[in-house]
């Protein structure tokens, strides 16, 4: 379960980064939503005492805010040249929400940074 945890937090969170909003107008904001759906998605499918044992958060309010900050959500753009398709990320951030708890290893394909910042 450690490892599975892991990718869960790095291949989810990492591959969305500037990601998944069900209507936030910026980035940075998306990338909040898109930590608060991975946490509530963790926590929705694994026991917490697990989730503290493998992956070190007590709460879903404290993997949300650590994710967040390990991601650097507060800074997120979509950089120069570049704009925020909040639809896409709406796609994304449903997507995450109605996965099956066997697939939370995997980045839904609709949380790629090209389909959220175009």
């Amino acid at each position: 379960m450690k490892k599975a945890g892991w990718i869960i937090v790095t291949g989810i969170g990492i591959g969305i980064v500037t990601a998944c909003s069900g209507g936030a107008s910026t980035p940075a904001e998306a990338c909040n939503e898109a930590m608060s759906a991975i946490c509530n998605k963790i926590y929705s499918c694994v026991d917490a005492q697990t989730i503290t044992n493998t992956l070190g958060y007590t709460s879903a309010g404290d993997c949300i805010t650590k994710l967040q900050a390990q991601t650097n959500c507060a800074s997120q753009t979509c950089g120069q040249g570049r704009t925020y398709n909040a639809a896409n990320a709406n796609t994304c951030i449903n997507d995450i929400n109605t996965e099956a708890c066997n697939q939370m290893t995997q980045t839904p394909p609709s949380c790629a940074n090209t389909s959220i910042c175009q």
